[in-house]
């Protein structure tokens, strides 16, 4: 896999895919404090000089060191960061209304494909 894609898998997917994964493996309805850890996951990350950063502005930051990629790769950015920005807005309101848990664990768990389909837009042999 491309190192860029691998850092962005590390720095910016890893904590939130987690928290989302267990929670959906759980299929229980997630608690308030299951929200702050899935919440935390997309706005408690680290830049590379490890100051706080959100995953939305942690993006922006891999996008200025994106590798050449593919004709569709720009397409693909875009999308990874809109499910970013979903996936964000779906967990902000949750955390003021658990009802809401379900959906926004549904819409981290989107960032995945998300995420797989940027790295096929940079290898379509992937």
């Amino acid at each position: 896999m491309n190192p860029w894609l691998q850092r962005l898998r590390h720095d910016l997917l890893k904590r939130a895919l987690w928290t989302a994964r267990d929670l959906r493996d759980l299929g229980a309805h997630p608690t308030a404090s299951d929200l702050r850890a899935l919440a935390a996951g997309l706005r408690e990350l680290a830049d590379p000089e490890g100051r706080p950063i959100a995953a939305r502005a942690l993006f922006s930051l891999f996008l200025e060191d994106a590798p050449p990629g593919s004709p569709g790769f720009s397409q693909a950015c875009d999308t990874f960061g809109q499910a970013l920005g979903f996936a964000d807005a779906a967990v902000g309101r949750a955390l003021f209304d658990a009802a809401l848990g379900p959906a926004a664990v549904a819409a981290v768990l989107q960032l995945e494909p998300a995420f797989e389909a940027l790295a096929r837009s940079m290898n379509p042999r992937i």
